[in-house]
């Protein structure tokens, strides 16, 4: 039986720099402080603790309409 795959369903803003994601979201841990936070991928390329389990999942969006899908971690 296929799995359904899990679909963010927070916000869709980064919480560092404030922009609206796009394409790709990521709910990590920040590395400097340990606390989580909604990124986007080039706040998450500066300041993610990494993917994986107690570090942080990446969810990926097809297109402009499509849902985050979680795609790693």
């Amino acid at each position: 039986m296929a799995r359904t795959p899990k679909q963010w369903i927070g916000d869709k803003m980064c919480n560092i720099c404030l922009k609206q994601i796009r394409h790709k979201l990521y709910d990590a841990r920040i590395s400097r402080g340990g606390t989580w936070a909604t990124m986007c991928e080039k706040c998450f390329k500066q300041s993610g603790a990494g993917l994986g389990e107690g570090r942080g999942q990446e969810y990926t969006q097809k297109n402009h309409d499509a849902p985050f899908i979680k795609t790693a971690g």
